[in-house]
């Protein structure tokens, strides 16, 4: 892939979404047509949540099936204000049902989505934003570099 076509692709990506290139954890979105959503509501999720709750919420994304890997590696490109230690403390622990069902439906409520009996998440309709657009684009253009 031409480098001047990536510089042409990473100077409109910061233009509409104010970042210089997307994050390592953008690839961790199971659905890339959604990723502004999901990373907003992330971002509202883990404001000032730095372990146990950061694991929570992470946790919670990862069993709704919108995020694939929440290793602190994987998710501080995007969330810098996790510290390791104590995310990684609380990384593995039982939460209760009555403290997942909140997140859980923080998580349907902002992004827009139901889960079906047999497991599959259903969006509610929408139209895809300029970010999400983009970021399917990053993706596509990375695994043809590869």
């Amino acid at each position: 892939m031409p480098s001047q076509m990536v510089r042409i692709y990473l100077n409109a990506w910061k233009h509409i979404t104010g970042q210089s290139r997307p994050t390592k954890f953008t690839d961790e979105i199971l659905y890339p047509e959604h990723a502004e959503k999901i990373l907003d509501t992330l971002h509202f999720l883990l404001q000032g949540e730095v372990g146990r709750g950061a694991a929570l919420v992470m946790v919670c994304a990862r069993d709704e099936g919108l995020v694939r890997e929440i290793v602190h590696a994987k998710i501080v490109t995007e969330f810098r204000h996790v510290t390791k230690t104590a995310y990684n403390n609380y990384l593995h622990e039982r939460f209760t049902e009555k403290e997942k069902s909140s997140i859980v439906g923080t998580l349907r409520t902002k992004i827009g989505y139901t889960k079906e009996e047999d497991g599959r998440i259903v969006f509610l309709p929408d139209k895809p934003s300029y970010k999400s657009v983009f970021l399917q684009l990053w993706r596509m253009m990375k695994s043809l570099a590869e």
